[in-house]
Order: C-alpha cells, then structure tokens, then sequence
C-alpha cells in the first residue's frame, strides 16, 4: 500500500500478498496490473496504474511482469495483455482486460468502496468489528 505499484518478483511474494489479502465484504482488493513491456498497450497503461496507486493509496497495487513470472500468470489463466485483476482473499473478483482508462478508473473507484455501506474502505464502520480474522478490528 501507500500509493505505489509494488513489483511481483517471485511466486513466494506473490502467494504471500494473495494471503494477506482479506475476503471481507469490508475489505478492498488487492489490484494486480499483469504486463508485457514488449506490448505496446501495456505501456500505455503504466502511468495509468500508477496514476491510480497514487489516488487510491489505501488500496494495494501489484504488478506482475508476464516474461518474468509465468508461473503466475499460467496460474491466472491469463492470454492477454495489459489485464487487471481484483483479489480478495486470494480469489479473483473482477477483471478489466485491455488498455481502457476509463474502464480501469471505475472499476477501481467501485472496488475502493464499501459496497454495504458506500463509504470508502478506510473509514467504513465494519473495520472496527472483531469477526474478521485477519484485522479484528485493526486499520489496514
């Protein structure tokens, strides 16, 4: 978190930010940004991603380098670049596939809010109550 794009360097960090993610309804996803630096409209869409990571710094943003890390992207199933998946819990639960902008913007503004309450993660009040195990009530 905090307004960067961290770079997946190997299948253990990926695995590990996969369980770190949480499946509360509460909680937002984890956004993975799978590239192809040979692909052109991958390209395009860096500033984009990073634009993004930098607006929604509460959310956590991964990117993966597709001729780096085929482990993970045969574990995605994935034939096409740029894609971005949303995680939760390590489950896959959205996707956006191509170098579309305004598509990327507003399914990542639809996931930086609490769908229950509409209020942006940080400060919805089921943060606060002790059934999720991973917070129990702690900021994230």
């Amino acid at each position: 978190m905090g307004g960067q794009v961290i770079q997946v360097h190997s299948y253990q960090q990926w695995n590990q930010y996969m369980q770190q993610s949480c499946s509360c309804v509460c909680t937002p996803p984890v956004i993975v940004f799978f590239a192809d630096r040979c692909c052109a409209a991958s390209c395009t869409m860096e500033q984009t991603f990073a634009n993004l990571a930098s607006t929604y710094s509460t959310l956590t943003f991964l990117r993966v380098e597709l001729q780096e890390q085929m482990g993970i992207v045969n574990a995605n199933c994935l034939n096409q670049t740029p894609t971005f998946l949303f995680f939760k819990g390590g489950k896959r639960v959205d996707t956006v596939i191509g170098a579309i902008p305004a598509q990327l913007q507003q399914t990542v503004q639809r996931h930086s809010v609490c769908q229950i309450h509409q209020t942006p993660h940080i400060s919805c009040p089921i943060r606060a109550v002790p059934t999720c195990p991973i917070h129990r009530g702690r900021a994230y």
